[in-house]
């Protein structure tokens, strides 16, 4: 028996004895473990980089309305009405990233993120429709 192999019957006779019955379930478990934790920790740095860039996005989305309601003229294509929705779009991706936080803070990681996501995509569509350099 090579020195490779010898070490299987000691691992399954030590799982035997720890109350599994095979050692695929044990390496199964462990597998899982391991994938569990590599989804929480991507899901803490997806969080911290949302929490970084969504509310800047944000402050700036108000700042380009602001000066497009100042505006003399506005850009092609966006007029009283389409600003006066933005607001309201605006309004909404606010509320929506309370909600977010609000997840987060009760435990929902996971739904924190994708309604991050979400509100990222929205504010960029926004952003485009503003106009914005």
């Amino acid at each position: 028996m090579s020195a490779a192999v010898a070490w299987r019957p000691l691992v399954a006779a030590a799982l035997l004895l720890a109350g599994c019955a095979d050692p695929a379930p044990a390496v199964s478990r462990a597998a899982a473990a391991a994938a569990a934790a590599a989804r929480q920790t991507e899901l803490v740095r997806e969080w911290a980089q949302a929490s970084q860039d969504l509310p800047n996005l944000l402050f700036a989305l108000e700042d380009r309305l602001d000066v497009l309601g100042e505006a003399r003229t506005l850009p092609p294509g966006l007029d009283g009405p389409a600003l006066a929705t933005a607001r309201t779009e605006l309004a909404a991706l606010r509320a929506g990233w309370a909600r977010a936080t609000e997840r987060v803070q009760a435990g929902d990681l996971g739904g924190g993120v994708a309604s991050a996501r979400d509100l990222r995509d929205r504010a960029g569509l926004l952003w485009g429709r503003l106009g914005a350099p």
